[in-house]
């Protein structure tokens, strides 16, 4: 019968990566040219715009990890990484945002490193 898949509520029977309940992002539109891979009927945006205080990093345990800072509104440490500013891109395009996550330099020096730019994902 095709790709068809039923499964009521289900938003892109051509695209098994979009579904109810789904929480990855995606930077590409779904088999039907849509955003909206978890069937709420938007496209949520991975990187809102945002301003977050800067990440701040210390050794426990022997790894390096936040300690403080990423405060702000919508601003959360996530895998030990703080998006620090974002603009609000629209999904697929091109967003200017600054990363930073907690990393060692050498053997004993742990501190935020900042990444730039990125495409803006959406689910």
């Amino acid at each position: 019968m095709g790709s068809y898949i039923s499964n009521t509520g289900d938003c892109c029977d051509m695209d098994s990566q979009a579904f109810p309940g789904q929480t990855q992002f995606f930077s590409s539109p779904d088999a039907c040219g849509s955003y909206d891979y978890n069937c709420d009927n938007q496209s949520t945006l991975h990187y809102p715009a945002q301003t977050c205080s800067a990440l701040t990093c210390a050794i426990v345990n022997g790894a390096c990890v936040p300690s403080a800072g990423c405060a702000g509104t919508g601003c959360k440490v996530q895998n030990n990484l703080c998006v620090t500013s974002a603009n609000a891109a629209a999904c697929g395009a091109p967003i200017n945002a600054t990363f930073q996550l907690c990393a060692f330099l050498g053997p004993i020096v742990c501190q935020p490193m900042t990444e730039n730019d990125t495409v803006q994902s959406c689910l």
